[in-house]
């Protein structure tokens, strides 16, 4: 079986409406666009939302990327916005934001061949000191920019042939003062090995792939950490959580991957703020389950581009996880629906609970999950049951209130929950289901003084979950499971009880962690949960009751998809 974390084909369209199709919402963070008619007035706009004067302004290329992506630290490093030009002339919305700013210095990123003698000439013309940082080539000039940063401890090594890895580690680069240095896929130009030689840069990060820098250039910077993912954005996702716990997720950035502008310009910004920058596609639907925890702390999403750059939807569709607190993974089969269908008909032990007919349509139904993932109740049968952060004692405690003996026991159910790796909402769920809302006898406590049939000393023990308790004679058999494994309080029978269905199914070598994958074991027939086909359906009904009484959990669905 093969593990993705992306849909592919109509599948895609299969998880907005997945996704879409939330029960709660937490109120959403506010959005600001920072867009503009085009590049230029977009550079201006997130000037303007940072920026009420500056003696310094950046002035990059808006034409040409290369010497443009090591700009970001020196904006920092200056307090100073990075602006944006044609070649040619200087934009005249540029000009009126430099006006405004007050500006006395301008930092010219490049040669004339990226930006001309005559904009230069604009600049000193109107009494503004200008200074050019150019190198012969890209490469050279990320070390001239680099030069100005002054002492350097650590650097950043990427692509200078495409721009979205350098785009997604500039505004950390920005905020730790680290140079972002350029380099040709296949070898580290000779300028930039001597720069970090000579100033002894023993340590930094390599962005992207081996299909962008090689594993060649890898051998030669022993000290560097590769943070690289499958594609640009996992990239992105695995440079912002190397620096997660370092960076501040109150404003986050959201730029295109697709073109370099307003990435770069919204660069200096994010490292002024000490924020991340997200890069999208439109599409993309974030499902990095540690980001997704830091951007429920997120209070302003701050928007790179005008809405045809980055539209509402693709924003969005980013953030919608987060929005509505719920992660869809997906595991792929080697086999069609209908080969399990099958092989369970013919080996498993299947009944309808209350009576009835076991038949391949009704077998079918049950076991196919496009008849529940997309309703409210049904989806929970794919709720991944092991322990996830986000469930509160509080949360549980409101689950638990005025049922029984359970009132109040929040603590041991999360407890039980975290030692165990068993999702708390599961625990209680299951509790409660067994114990008929805290009132069983078993759940109440019973003297045992026995066990199979040799005297004990006499002990009041609990069982919360119904481990042990065959239908024979539910009571005793429950109970002295219970005695054998020291269940003699409340608290130890839930915790207790939790580690039983840990081993037995969710954390175990068949890895039974949701309610369809206990009901239905595709390899080990003789090992699901219960026989009756509507089992994990049946069972969702609690959980989705429960669920709706968290506040700030995220909850994560494991779906199957068949060949």
């Amino acid at each position: 079986m093969r593990r993705f974390k992306h849909f592919l084909g109509f599948f895609t369209v299969f998880l907005c409406v997945l996704v879409l199709n939330t029960v709660r919402v937490q109120a959403s963070p506010t959005d600001k666009r920072l867009g503009g008619i085009d590049r230029y007035d977009t550079s201006v706009k997130i000037s303007i939302d940072q920026w009420s004067s500056s003696e310094n302004v950046i002035l990059v290329s808006g034409e040409n990327f290369p010497d443009a992506l090591c700009a970001s630290p020196l904006s920092k490093k200056l307090n100073a916005p990075i602006l944006l030009t044609e070649t040619k002339e200087l934009n005249a919305k540029v000009l009126v934001e430099i006006q405004r700013l007050g500006t006395k210095n301008v930092y010219i990123i490049g040669g004339t061949g990226v930006i001309s003698d005559n904009v230069e000439n604009t600049l000193k013309n109107l009494g503004i000191n200008v200074v050019r940082i150019a190198g012969n080539d890209r490469y050279e000039t990320s070390i001239e920019v680099a030069k100005y940063l002054g002492t350097i401890t650590s650097a950043v090594i990427a692509s200078g042939e495409s721009f979205p890895d350098a785009l997604s580690i500039a505004s950390i680069a920005g905020a730790k003062q680290m140079p972002i240095l350029l380099t040709d896929k296949n070898n580290l130009p000779a300028s930039v090995e001597s720069f970090i030689k000579d100033n002894n840069i023993a340590q930094g990060y390599i962005v992207g792939g081996t299909g962008v820098v090689s594993s060649n250039i890898e051998s030669k910077l022993a000290g560097y950490k590769r943070l690289a993912g499958a594609d640009r954005f996992l990239t992105n996702a695995a440079i912002i959580n190397e620096f997660i716990n370092e960076l501040s997720f109150d404003s986050i950035f959201i730029a295109t991957a697709s073109d370099y502008p307003d990435a770069l310009a919204g660069s200096a910004s994010a490292a002024k703020l000490n924020s991340p920058i997200f890069l999208t596609d439109g599409a993309l639907q974030l499902k990095d389950s540690t980001l997704l925890i830091k951007l429920k702390d997120v209070k302003t999403l701050r928007i790179l581009g005008a809405a045809s750059v980055v539209t509402d939807a693709a924003v969005d569709n980013l953030i919608v996880n987060v929005v509505f607190s719920e992660v869809f993974e997906y595991k792929y089969h080697d086999n069609t629906l209908q080969y399990y269908v099958n092989r369970q008909f013919t080996l498993g032990g299947n009944v309808i609970y209350g009576g009835g007919t076991v038949t391949l349509d009704n077998l079918t139904y049950y076991m196919n999950p496009a008849n529940f993932v997309s309703d409210d109740r049904g989806k929970y049968m794919f709720l991944k049951l092991d322990y996830r952060n986000g469930v509160t004692v509080e949360d549980l405690n409101r689950m638990l209130s005025g049922k029984g003996i359970l009132n109040a026991k929040g603590q041991a159910f999360l407890t039980g929950g975290q030692t165990h790796n068993v999702n708390p909402i599961y625990l209680v769920a299951h509790s409660l289901l067994e114990t008929g809302n805290g009132t069983s006898k078993l759940a109440n406590g019973i003297l045992v003084s026995s066990v199979d049939g040799i005297a004990v000393e006499p002990k009041m023990v609990y069982n919360m979950y119904g481990v042990g308790a065959y239908d024979s004679d539910p009571n005793r058999c429950g109970s002295e499971y219970a005695y054998k494994h020291g269940w003699f309080t409340v608290d130890a029978a839930i915790i207790g009880g939790a580690e039983f269905i840990s081993q037995g199914y969710i954390n175990s070598t068949r890895k039974q962690d949701t309610l369809y994958k206990m009901k239905w074991n595709f390899v080990d027939i003789w090992h699901e949960y219960a026989t009756d086909i509507g089992w994990a359906y049946k069972q969702t009904y609690v959980i989705k009751q429960l669920v709706a009484q968290t506040k700030n959990s995220v909850l994560y669905f494991e779906i199957p998809v068949f060949k």
